[in-house]
Protein backbone atom coordinates (compact mmCIF):
# COMPACT_ATOMS: atom_id res chain seq x y z
CA UNK A 1 0.00 0.00 0.00
CA UNK A 2 1.12 3.65 -1.12
CA UNK A 3 0.39 6.93 0.00
CA UNK A 4 0.62 10.46 -1.25
CA UNK A 5 0.98 13.56 0.74
CA UNK A 6 0.35 17.35 -0.69
CA UNK A 7 1.32 19.96 1.75
CA UNK A 8 -0.89 22.94 1.72
CA UNK A 9 -0.06 25.15 -1.29
CA UNK A 10 2.66 22.96 -2.48
CA UNK A 11 2.53 19.63 -4.96
CA UNK A 12 2.16 16.04 -4.45
CA UNK A 13 4.84 14.59 -3.13
CA UNK A 14 6.47 11.44 -4.71
CA UNK A 15 4.57 8.31 -3.12
CA UNK A 16 5.77 5.92 -0.14
CA UNK A 17 5.32 2.61 0.80
CA UNK A 18 3.35 2.17 3.71
CA UNK A 19 3.00 -1.68 3.84
CA UNK A 20 4.24 -4.83 1.88
CA UNK A 21 3.23 -5.17 -1.94
CA UNK A 22 1.20 -8.25 -1.78
CA UNK A 23 -2.51 -9.52 -2.18
CA UNK A 24 -2.79 -8.93 1.58
CA UNK A 25 -3.59 -5.45 2.40
CA UNK A 26 -7.11 -4.12 2.19
CA UNK A 27 -9.66 -1.30 3.46
CA UNK A 28 -7.07 1.54 3.93
CA UNK A 29 -8.58 4.75 5.71
CA UNK A 30 -6.94 8.08 6.76
CA UNK A 31 -7.50 10.22 8.96
CA UNK A 32 -6.18 13.81 9.48
CA UNK A 33 -5.80 16.16 12.81
CA UNK A 34 -5.98 19.75 12.72
CA UNK A 35 -2.27 20.17 12.90
CA UNK A 36 -2.18 18.23 9.61
CA UNK A 37 -0.66 15.39 11.35
CA UNK A 38 -1.82 11.78 9.56
CA UNK A 39 -2.41 8.49 10.15
CA UNK A 40 -3.62 5.79 8.00
CA UNK A 41 -4.92 2.47 8.71
CA UNK A 42 -5.25 -1.00 6.75
CA UNK A 43 -5.83 -4.84 7.43
CA UNK A 44 -3.54 -7.03 6.36
CA UNK A 45 -3.12 -10.60 6.06
CA UNK A 46 0.24 -11.80 7.30
CA UNK A 47 0.13 -15.04 5.87
CA UNK A 48 -1.64 -16.57 9.26
CA UNK A 49 -4.62 -13.84 9.75
CA UNK A 50 -5.70 -10.35 9.61
CA UNK A 51 -4.46 -8.29 11.53
CA UNK A 52 -5.20 -4.46 12.07
CA UNK A 53 -2.04 -2.33 10.55
CA UNK A 54 -1.43 1.96 10.96
CA UNK A 55 1.40 3.80 10.13
CA UNK A 56 1.62 7.51 11.72
CA UNK A 57 2.96 11.00 9.57
CA UNK A 58 3.61 14.11 11.69
CA UNK A 59 2.78 17.02 10.34
CA UNK A 60 5.96 18.37 8.08
CA UNK A 61 7.23 14.71 9.16
CA UNK A 62 7.79 11.48 7.17
CA UNK A 63 5.55 8.68 7.41
CA UNK A 64 6.74 6.33 10.89
CA UNK A 65 7.54 2.63 9.60
CA UNK A 66 4.07 0.84 10.24
CA UNK A 67 2.43 -0.91 13.98
CA UNK A 68 0.46 -3.46 14.54
CA UNK A 69 -2.57 -2.73 16.17
CA UNK A 70 -4.05 -5.58 17.36
CA UNK A 71 -2.39 -9.06 18.29
CA UNK A 72 -1.92 -12.49 17.13
CA UNK A 73 -5.11 -15.05 18.03
CA UNK A 74 -7.71 -14.07 15.41
CA UNK A 75 -8.77 -12.10 12.28
CA UNK A 76 -8.81 -8.41 12.92
CA UNK A 77 -10.99 -7.15 10.16
CA UNK A 78 -11.63 -3.41 8.61
CA UNK A 79 -9.58 -0.89 11.13
CA UNK A 80 -11.20 2.47 11.23
CA UNK A 81 -9.32 5.26 12.56
CA UNK A 82 -10.06 8.76 13.74
CA UNK A 83 -8.72 11.95 15.68
CA UNK A 84 -10.72 13.81 18.11
CA UNK A 85 -10.28 17.78 18.96
CA UNK A 86 -7.05 17.51 21.02
CA UNK A 87 -4.92 15.17 18.29
CA UNK A 88 -5.67 12.19 20.35
CA UNK A 89 -6.12 9.19 17.76
CA UNK A 90 -8.43 6.22 18.34
CA UNK A 91 -9.00 3.19 16.15
CA UNK A 92 -11.44 0.24 16.10
CA UNK A 93 -11.65 -3.30 14.53
CA UNK A 94 -13.46 -6.00 14.75
CA UNK A 95 -12.15 -9.25 15.67
CA UNK A 96 -13.00 -12.86 14.82
CA UNK A 97 -11.40 -15.77 17.12
CA UNK A 98 -13.34 -18.58 18.29
CA UNK A 99 -16.63 -18.37 16.70
CA UNK A 100 -17.69 -14.95 18.28
CA UNK A 101 -16.55 -11.48 17.41
CA UNK A 102 -15.72 -7.95 19.25
CA UNK A 103 -14.87 -4.85 18.94
CA UNK A 104 -11.56 -3.89 19.90
CA UNK A 105 -9.24 -0.93 20.11
CA UNK A 106 -6.01 0.81 20.14
CA UNK A 107 -5.59 4.81 21.23
CA UNK A 108 -2.63 7.12 20.42
CA UNK A 109 -2.08 10.04 22.64
CA UNK A 110 -1.54 13.67 20.99
CA UNK A 111 2.05 13.29 21.97
CA UNK A 112 2.85 9.47 22.35
CA UNK A 113 2.50 6.30 19.99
Amino acid sequence: MRAAVRPAGAAWQPAVELAARDNGTSFPQVAVDTRGNAIASWEHYDGIEKVAQAAFLPAGGSWQPPVNLSGAGGDAGIPRIAFDAHGDAVAVWTRYAAGASVVQSAARPAAGT
